[in-house]
Order: C-alpha cells, then sequence, then structure tokens
C-alpha cells in the first residue's frame, strides 16, 4: 500500500521546495492499523462524514479511542482515500462511517484528541492531515506536539494483496 501511496499522491502533490508536504508526513509518521468489524455498541454515522463521524466517535470515548486521519483502502475501491477513523487502545480499528471496515486497510497516524480539538476550534470544520491550512501547521510542529501515545503497528508489520475483488490477505 506504501508504494500504492507514493506513486499515485506524490506526483499530485506540489512540492516544488524542499518542504515536507502532508504526504511526506503520512507516509514517514503513518503506520498500519488493524482492520476489525464495527464494535457492538458503535453505531454507524452517516456515510461521506469520516472525519467528523471519527472525532464523535473518540469524543465520546477519550480514554479508549485514538483518533487517526491518513488512507484508507476500502475493499469496493480500487485506491486508497483520504479517510478518518479511531483505533482502540490495542490498535484496531474503530470505524463508524463504512459499512464494511473488516475488509479495509487503515494507514495514517494517531493524533492527539487535544490538539484535533484546537484545529477544530480554529477553523470550525473537521479533518486535519488534508486541511491546507492546517496541514501546514502540524508539518511545523514536533510530532510530540500533535501525535497520540497510541501503539500502532509498525510499517514492516503488515503488507496487502489486491486483487480486482478487494483485499485478498493481509500478511502479517
Amino acid at each position: 500500500m506504501i508504494e500504492l501511496l507514493e506513486r499515485m499522491v506524490r506526483p499530485c502533490t506540489p512540492n516544488r521546495s524542499k518542504r515536507k508536504s502532508t504526504t511526506d508526513l503520512l507516509l514517514s509518521e503513518g503506520r498500519f492499523w488493524v482492520a476489525q468489524a464495527r464494535p457492538i455498541g458503535v453505531s454507524r454515522a452517516e456515510a461521506g462524514m469520516c472525519f467528523r463521524n471519527a472525532t464523535h466517535l473518540a469524543w465520546a470515548d477519550p480514554g479508549g479511542l485514538t483518533y487517526c486521519e491518513g488512507y484508507a483502502f476500502p475493499e469496493d475501491l480500487d485506491i486508497p482515500i483520504e479517510h478518518a477513523w479511531c483505533v482502540d487502545q490495542s490498535g484496531h480499528v474503530v470505524d463508524n462511517t463504512w459499512s464494511s471496515p473488516e475488509s479495509s486497510v487503515y494507514f495514517g497516524v494517531p493524533l492527539a484528541l487535544k490538539y484535533v480539538a484546537g484545529v477544530l476550534a480554529k477553523k470550525r470544520t473537521f479533518g486535519v492531515v488534508f486541511d491546507p491550512a492546517s496541514g501546514r501547521e502540524l508539518l511545523s510542529k514536533p510530532s510530540s506536539s500533535w501525535r497520540a501515545a497510541s501503539q500502532p503497528l509498525h510499517r514492516g508489520d503488515a503488507h496487502t494483496q489486491r486483487t480486482g475483488a478487494g483485499v485478498s490477505a493481509m500478511v502479517w
């Protein structure tokens, strides 16, 4: 998935200077997360509103869930898309937006809820990494100021294989 993201996103990301882009941030700081079915007790929220849905879910359980943004690869698409989700304390995805999160692949960064709340208060819209203004701000700060203290999988611990039918395997 990382190679696919680099081939797809980097050519579309204007980066004529030596400044890091949010794509660079995700590729250097991002991690794979363990997909799972939506846990019992977590209701599906409005489709197409992942940044809002994941923020509200994290706020509802601030000690147990961590907000994440990055790219996800849903089973029914052939490309990864910008997405937001939560992870539990063991690094399992809790996605209240998609209908089949267990069939998707997730790669992104955990964001401290306090940092997300500060960005939301400033800009009054959801989402951090992919928003041009808040993304630039994120890049200008040390990761210790925005990164949540979750325990993600390491980049080399997982990779995916894609077929025309979607995600065919998660190899650990």
